[in-house]
């Protein structure tokens, strides 16, 4: 006698347990053999490895759109953690404040940021013809978030790469040392 379709689902929900409770079991059942599971996954890959990349090959050109996709949350995630370590919390600019994560960039303070990712490259340290983006984010978590960075929207970052300085600067400043940057400058109170 077949089991009608309903009836094998309820066993396979028994079976299975796909309860809130089945499911927080499996859960700490996993937690507490992490270890062992990911031991096992090791020995497994290494053993089928070539069968295994085969597979996931296979799947990624049937499915470019779904694995342009998985790249793109995966760099957005690592530039987030960059933007969000140097630049706090929502990440903003050091110099103008500017929050929108589209304008955003890393800096390298005093300048010098084109010689040390040529150098990265060079060194074998970032395996990428250039070492912006992604692979410089991923540099930059990878070797624990060095001091000598800071956030900059791309405007400040430009200014401050073409012309030394940015023109935020002077927005900051008090009256009192306008006055003696002006005379400083012209020889005579403005």
């Amino acid at each position: 006698k077949r089991k009608k379709y309903s009836d094998k689902i309820k066993s396979a929900r028994d079976k299975y347990d796909l309860s809130e409770k089945g499911r927080e079991t499996k859960r700490m059942y996993y937690d507490s053999h992490k270890v062992e599971k990911s031991a096992y996954a090791q020995v497994r890959y290494s053993e089928n490895k070539e069968r295994i990349q085969g597979i996931n090959n296979n799947w990624a050109k049937s499915n470019p759109e779904m694995v342009r996709s998985k790249w793109k949350r995966h760099a957005d995630r690592r530039r987030l953690e960059v933007l969000q370590h140097y630049g706090g919390n929502p990440p903003s600019c050091a110099c103008c404040g500017e929050r929108s994560l589209q304008f955003l960039a890393i800096d390298h303070i005093g300048g010098g940021g084109n010689e040390h990712r040529r150098n990265l490259i060079k060194s074998g340290k970032i395996k990428s013809t250039s070492a912006t983006g992604k692979a410089f984010h991923t540099w930059l978590k990878n070797s624990g978030y060095p001091d000598g960075f800071r956030v900059l929207c791309h405007n400040c970052n430009m200014a401050d790469g073409i012309y030394g300085e940015c023109p935020h600067k002077y927005e900051r400043l008090t009256l009192e040392t306008l006055h003696k940057t002006a005379t400083r400058l012209f020889g005579s109170t403005v």
